[in-house]
């Protein structure tokens, strides 16, 4: 994602570069990074702390150069943090209809919480288990989660090499919110899984 201290940074690594009649490739080199991380710099995008450091190095930047630099990328990443927190709290919307249905089902059945009864009675919860849109909304709702989620901590890390792309690995990203949504989406598609087998096994045998 984009932002205007992302471009600050991208525009002082840019210029910088360009005054050493430096490449992207030959940044990249010097750097010991592959060319896409330095595209990517310059475009504007995040970058880690490492990243910044090592393009840093590889320019001998002065100092002053270095506090624009560090002052632009914390920036970066406090407003990169805001935004995910508030994209993973998006995230997680879809994936409310199914646990409030296990929430509700497992208190009331399972563990005797009577309180949920006239949920669990009213014509909103009827319409929701007798429909089968209702359980396109329960299922639908925790996979386009696992969609919107995945994506931002499981990354997949590769570099271009003439007529072919080679896979250097996986990226794992600790973003709490996100990681919380993925397991609960996961939990939830397992028990409404089962749930959906079980009850079509329910009518089955009670039509033999």
């Amino acid at each position: 994602m984009r932002n205007p201290n992302g471009d600050s940074l991208a525009r002082i690594f840019r210029s910088e570069r360009i005054a050493r009649n430096m490449t992207q490739e030959q940044l990249a080199d010097a750097a010991g990074v592959n060319m896409r991380t330095v595209q990517r710099v310059e475009c504007g995008l995040s970058c880690s702390q490492k990243t910044v450091q090592a393009l840093s190095n590889a320019m001998s930047l002065d100092e002053q150069i270095q506090i624009e630099i560090w002052s632009a990328w914390e920036t970066t990443q406090k407003r990169s943090y805001s935004s995910g927190v508030l994209a993973g709290v998006w995230s997680l919307l879809p994936c409310l209809p199914g646990v409030a249905f296990v929430l509700l089902n497992v208190g009331y059945y399972e563990l005797g919480l009577n309180f949920f009864e006239p949920l669990l009675q009213s014509s909103i919860w009827g319409v929701t288990i007798s429909h089968p849109f209702g359980y396109m909304v329960l299922l639908g709702g925790p996979l386009l989660s696992l969609v919107l989620c995945v994506p931002k901590v499981i990354q997949v890390r590769a570099r271009s090499v003439p007529g072919a792309a080679i896979l250097e690995g996986l990226v794992i990203k600790s973003h709490a919110i996100s990681w919380l949504t993925v397991i609960l989406a996961i939990l939830v598609l397992a028990i409404l899984s089962l749930y959906v087998i079980a009850e079509n096994i329910g009518d089955m045998l009670s039509k033999l």
